[in-house]
């Protein structure tokens, strides 16, 4: 019987586990469409209204659609890196203020902003990984107020940003070897001057190369 020799043994496994793991290293791009949920409350604005001294009523509108372009690059099977441009859409809404002056008004603010990930997957069937991601959200909102009483009418805008805290759950099941379909979950953590807490559901494609 014909043996090779260990060194030529020990090369071929050599390059057979780097052939692997350069399989396994991919860089993909991929698009999502979301809902999200801005975490927006009718009675924190109303508080908040009572608190500045004005007796109100509001309607507030906090969740929207929602989109998102991403690239990431896989380490190896586990392991990888993801960052892109998260649009969180447009909180919105209206109020009326009956004392200590009479009037109505609307507020809309939109959220957007890039984050980035550090990202852990498990591969639990040849085809479909499961993931979690942790990292960090530079968002910016852009808002603007009205109020009008009786013939005065008042206008602001307010341009907020800052860096919060970002994670996420996830599935990704492969179509092809270039196409896979991908659902996940994230939050973004205490944005704006009221902290507050946006999740997104999204559902979109990762195209790999």
């Amino acid at each position: 019987m014909h043996r090779r020799p260990l060194a030529l043994s020990l090369l071929v496994g050599v390059l057979s586990m780097a052939c692997a793991a350069a399989d396994e290293t991919r860089f993909y791009l991929g698009a999502s469409a979301a809902y999200a949920d801005l975490d927006e409350d009718r009675g924190d604005v109303e508080r908040s209204m009572t608190d500045a001294g004005f007796a109100a009523t509001a309607r507030v509108d906090d969740t929207d659609f929602a989109w998102k372009v991403f690239a990431g690059y896989k380490l190896n099977a586990w392991f990888g890196v993801e960052a892109g441009y998260v649009d969180l859409g447009k909180v919105d809404g209206d109020f009326t203020i009956t004392a200590p002056v009479a009037g109505r008004g609307s507020a809309s603010a939109d959220v957007d902003g890039f984050a980035a990930f550090a990202v852990a997957r498990y591969p639990v069937l040849p085809r479909l990984d499961v993931f979690g991601k942790i990292g960090a959200f530079v968002w910016d909102v852009d808002g603007v107020a009205e109020f009008t009483a009786g013939a005065t009418r008042f206008s602001t805008r307010d341009d907020d940003n800052g860096v919060s805290a970002a994670f996420g759950l996830g599935a990704k099941y492969d179509i092809s070897d270039t196409l896979g379909l991908r659902v996940e979950w994230e939050r973004y953590a205490d944005i704006s001057e009221d902290d507050n807490d946006a999740d997104l559901f999204s559902i979109g494609f990762e195209v790999h190369f």
